[in-house]
């Protein structure tokens, strides 16, 4: 099973924003129409998004959540408390609680630094809007 980062992250926005259509996922995602347009094509042939006409917008479409992605990212979110409740058992409570909370500083997009980090790696893959 193949998924980028950005795949992933493209599936979860669809996921949280179930009834937008993809133009509006695409600028929260700051990517282009192109890439959007390419990611939502490859996780729709895989099942993970289905895509419909908007019946308010015209041209634009409708992209949901399959059955297939939410248990993706059921599956995934067990696996990730297995691991974390293996790394709590090592170095104890205080300690993964003191990673975890250093961890969400460093990898929120609303920390200028990654936002800058997340910005600089989606230009050089050419998927970002300036």
């Amino acid at each position: 099973m193949d998924h980028s980062i950005l795949d992933v992250e493209v599936v979860r926005e669809y996921e949280k924003s179930s009834g937008d259509t993809a133009s509006e996922i695409t600028r929260r995602l700051e990517i282009s129409r192109q890439a959007a347009a390419k990611i939502t094509t490859k996780i729709a042939e895989r099942g993970y998004v289905a895509i419909s006409p908007s019946k308010m917008h015209g041209e634009e479409k409708i992209v949901e959540t399959t059955k297939l992605a939410l248990g993706y990212f059921n599956s995934r979110g067990k696996a990730s408390r297995s691991v974390e409740e293996r790394i709590e058992v090592v170095v104890g409570y205080n300690q993964l609680a003191r990673r975890k909370r250093l961890l969400e500083k460093m990898g929120s997009k609303t920390n200028p630094i990654m936002r800058e980090y997340f910005k600089s790696t989606r230009l050089r893959a050419g998927s970002v809007k300036d």
